[in-house]
């Protein structure tokens, strides 16, 4: 598990909304960069339950390639795959803090 610490905050210039308000916009597959930052300290045990956490069915996580399971991970959140919900930087930041992951949280709400 990550603390705030341990996670160094990403600029805002890798595509966190400067207005909240955008917080609520759906992501789209130009966001996957920017995603992947914010989540690149996680291991692949907790990427697959951030995974599931946004609605990506498990089945379909274990059949991503471990050395690219994170990027793959958020291509198929952020197309939808699975009839997973929303797709925002609100609803991310649900998932992480819901899992304990409140540092990342943290920094994405910056």
């Amino acid at each position: 598990m990550c603390t705030v610490s341990e996670v160094s905050a990403p600029a805002q210039s890798i595509g966190q909304p400067a207005d909240k308000s955008a917080a609520s916009t759906s992501l789209k597959t130009d966001h996957l960069s920017s995603i992947s930052k914010y989540l690149s300290t996680l291991s692949p045990a907790e990427i697959m339950k951030v995974g599931t956490e946004l609605g990506l069915d498990y089945a379909h996580l274990k059949r991503m390639k471990q050395e690219s399971l994170l990027e793959e991970m958020v291509h198929a959140w952020l197309r939808g795959d699975d009839q997973v919900g929303e797709t925002t930087w609100n609803s991310l930041i649900r998932a992480l803090k819901s899992l304990g992951h409140n540092g990342i949280a943290s920094n994405i709400e910056r």
